[in-house]
């Protein structure tokens, strides 16, 4: 799992029924960021290491992917960069 979120630009994590998914913190300590649904645990848990859209906005939870995806370093960095700093 490790390798796999490692080499992501981007964990989409659809979920609209969570309390604290713990994929996302897998994700932020691989220093992947996390686009994400506002609902249960989601924006508790991300730290600012991502982006929370609004529940059932399946537009803008794609959109916001690929806001990561089309601007690959500048936002791998700014969000390793935050989850390093989470995680210690």
């Amino acid at each position: 799992m490790k390798n796999l979120l490692s080499s992501s630009f981007v964990l989409i994590d659809p979920t609209i029924d969570e309390n604290y998914p713990t994929v996302i913190l897998e994700s932020i300590a691989c220093g992947t960021p996390v686009v994400s649904y506002n609902t249960g645990g989601c924006k508790e848990a991300m730290h600012d290491c991502g982006i929370i859209v609004d529940k059932y906005d399946f537009e803008s939870l794609v959109n916001a992917a690929l806001d990561i995806y089309n601007k690959k370093v500048s936002f791998r960095e700014k969000f390793c960069h935050l989850s390093i700093k989470d995680i210690d």
